[in-house]
């Protein structure tokens, strides 16, 4: 076999995300870096996510990740910001996940879904609704949703 690319390396990522063998995809991310393979868009949302399905290191892990974004030209990527978003919300580090939804240039639906229901799965309604109060493009139906989600209407 020549020598593994990105392409390789991703796949062999994805592989152990799927297996649930999260500490292997830390691992295989580091060795992609020590062959001088260099990460792409498609790396960083696997790896975020291995970071944040297991290793008790996983913090750590995922704040180099996220350096690593930097490092190699990927901050504005919308699905490198998604899952930072929520790593960083699913540790429950809100001081660390609002600055990366705030530098984003165009948060999408998605990505403000993320952080509303992240404040609201930490407890933290009522600036769970602010968020809300935010979005662009709200209608009745987000409304009702979010508020479902929040606990906040009765059955």
């Amino acid at each position: 076999m020549p020598e593994p690319d990105t392409f390789i390396y991703n796949t062999l990522i994805r592989g152990c995300m799927l297996a649930q063998m999260t500490q292997h995809c830390v691992l295989t991310y580091t060795h992609m870096l020590e062959m001088s393979v260099w990460p792409n868009n498609f790396t960083f949302p696997t790896i975020v996510k291995a970071c944040c399905s297991g290793a008790s290191n996983a913090v750590r892990e995922g704040e180099q990740v996220h350096a690593h974004v930097f490092k190699f030209g990927f901050w504005e990527d919308t699905f490198s910001q998604n899952s930072f978003i929520h790593m960083y919300l699913s540790f429950g580090f809100l001081d660390e996940a609002r600055p990366v939804f705030d530098n984003m240039g165009c948060p999408d639906v998605v990505l403000w879904t993320i952080l509303i229901a992240g404040y609201a799965k930490l407890g933290f309604v009522d600036e769970a609704y602010k968020v809300f109060e935010l979005m662009p493009g709200r209608n009745a139906a987000s409304a009702f949703m979010e508020c479902n989600y929040c606990g906040i209407c009765a059955e």
